[in-house]
């Protein structure tokens, strides 16, 4: 495979999670994007989500050219969020379920030991490209549910 391993990524988008709690929300005018993310295993800790708006930025794990992004407490099952302000085009989505609220996505060795998703419920065995992950968003759409992944 000639793309980095899906947990060479991951670890590397837990360790830049901190950069992007500091970087925050910039509200912009626009209309509202729901995420639906389902299959959030427990209640304990955060969900981090990010909405990113251009392929260099999501291939580069940029956390400075963000649509948007937001913390929120974990919520056992089905959570629906709604990011305002967002213009209507391409964006892929990244969900990190922190359970112990570090900041940091934890591995062991190349396995994930905190939930992920990516929009399109891309990610499973590789980390997806912008076009593989990006979801169309127009005014009032919503974007097609993301379901967790959890390998322990």
């Amino acid at each position: 495979m000639s793309r980095k391993t899906l947990s060479n990524i991951l670890a590397l988008a837990g360790l830049t999670v901190a950069l992007a709690i500091s970087f925050g929300e910039e509200a912009i005018s626009g209309e509202t994007m729901r995420v639906t993310i389902t299959d959030v295993r427990n209640s304990d800790g955060v969900v981090h989500v990010l909405i990113y708006d251009s392929a260099r930025a999501f291939e580069a794990y940029s956390m400075t050219d963000l649509a948007t992004y937001t913390t929120v407490p974990a919520s056992a099952g089905t959570m629906e969020l709604d990011f305002d302000g967002l213009v209507p085009g391409t964006y892929p989505l990244f969900v990190h379920h922190d359970e112990n609220a570090n900041d940091i996505f934890e591995m062991s060795g190349e396995v994930p030991l905190e939930g992920y998703a990516y929009s399109r419920t891309m990610g499973v065995e590789s980390y997806p490209s912008f076009s593989e992950a990006a979801v169309e968003f127009d005014a009032g759409a919503m974007v097609s549910p993301m379901t967790m992944i959890y390998y322990n």
